[in-house]
């Protein structure tokens, strides 16, 4: 248990200190799309769809296989869904794999902006019911009033009928990390 709240905290930490690590844009969204083609070795290749308004909407992950005589076949690995809102915000990104020749749903993460605060809640698909359960992980960034990260707060949830339950919570201190720039950004 310790080990798990020591890497929770780690990642937190990483998590506040790289621009990378929040998906807040469709800027952000289209860059870390453009870093995977770019830089994936050649094992994987990527698709994307786009909305009407340009910004991706889909994302599409294939694993390259390379047969003989250089014929190459793709199967289908991951698909991921993208939402914003009218000003480019993610607000929400779901998540498939590619299951016996069909797109199986896994879960979603829905992202939340008010002035003070940053949030991500993640929450799995119930193939039975065919909706989504209610979160079982959720971070939350409280922002200052320069917008860079004051604290971050981590909740699980263990059970479907517990609620959200702290497990770790880190202040950050030393350089800001500013979140105003992605998120004036579309």
């Amino acid at each position: 248990m310790v080990m798990k709240m020591l890497l929770i905290c780690l990642m937190m930490c990483l998590a506040t200190l790289t621009t990378e690590a929040q998906v807040l844009t469709s800027v952000t969204t289209r860059k870390v799309y453009e870093n995977a083609t770019a830089n994936n070795g050649g094992k994987f290749a990527y698709d994307a769809e786009y909305n009407a308004g340009g910004d991706i909407s889909t994302i599409m992950i294939y694993k390259k296989n390379v047969r003989n005589k250089g014929n190459v076949t793709l199967k289908p690995i991951s698909r991921y869904e993208y939402v914003y809102d009218v000003d480019g915000t993610l607000l929400s990104k779901t998540i498939f794999t590619w299951h016996h020749n069909d797109w199986q749903c896994m879960g979603r993460h829905d992202y939340t902006l008010t002035s003070s605060l940053y949030s991500v809640e993640y929450s799995r698909w119930n193939q039975k019911k065919k909706i989504f359960d209610s979160p079982v992980e959720k971070m939350v960034y409280t922002l200052k009033a320069n917008d860079s990260i004051n604290i971050v707060a981590y909740y699980h949830r263990y059970y479907e009928e517990s609620p959200l339950t702290l497990e770790s919570q880190v202040t950050v201190i030393g350089l800001p990390f500013h979140m105003d720039n992605q998120l004036t950004q579309k």
